[in-house]
């Protein structure tokens, strides 16, 4: 059950001991968050970006909150829908890059060089996301040291949790 308590920032909802704004209160039934580093973790949350490139394929499906790396934030959430592998020269058609929004100059940053498997240097893992969604703040989060991909959320005993924005 919610309970409510007024703030000079507005009203806040506390669920399982953390408080959040109402509009965000959704974040609590999300378990995962994906780190991604500024600007793509904006442009991933205003939907501009729909495709995320990895060296590394995830099997998680469904709604997970993106946490900029290094600001201890989780910005929106958004749908995992797919991942597959994609060679370096599918990463760099037009038609893909107007999804990962990646310079095609800094892809090797992102994904192998060469030609073959990503062990070969020769492409990247995209993740596909769907309905996108900004938070209107921020909301703060912790995760053990060394987590670089996801951070489980809100699960006791696991690497990371929401924790009270006061």
């Amino acid at each position: 059950m919610y309970t409510h308590t007024h703030l000079q920032c507005g009203r806040f909802v506390t669920r399982n001991g953390a408080r959040v704004l109402p509009d965000v209160a959704s974040l609590l039934n999300v378990a995962v968050a994906l780190m991604v580093a500024s600007p793509w973790a904006f442009h991933l949350v205003d939907g501009y970006k729909i495709w995320e490139i990895r060296k590394r394929d995830i099997s998680f499906r469904g709604r997970m909150a993106i946490a900029l790396i290094g600001s201890g934030m989780l910005w929106g959430e958004v749908e995992v829908v797919d991942s597959f592998f994609m060679t370096m020269g599918g990463l760099c058609l037009p038609s893909s890059i107007d999804n990962h929004r990646i310079p095609v100059h800094d892809l090797s940053t992102y994904a192998g060089t060469g030609g073959g498997t990503y062990a070969s240097g020769g492409g990247g893992y995209v993740i596909v996301m769907q309905n996108a969604v900004r938070y209107p703040y921020p909301i703060p989060y912790e995760h053990n040291l060394g987590a670089q991909l996801l951070v489980r959320l809100d699960r006791p005993g696991l690497e990371g949790r929401v924790i009270s924005m006061d």
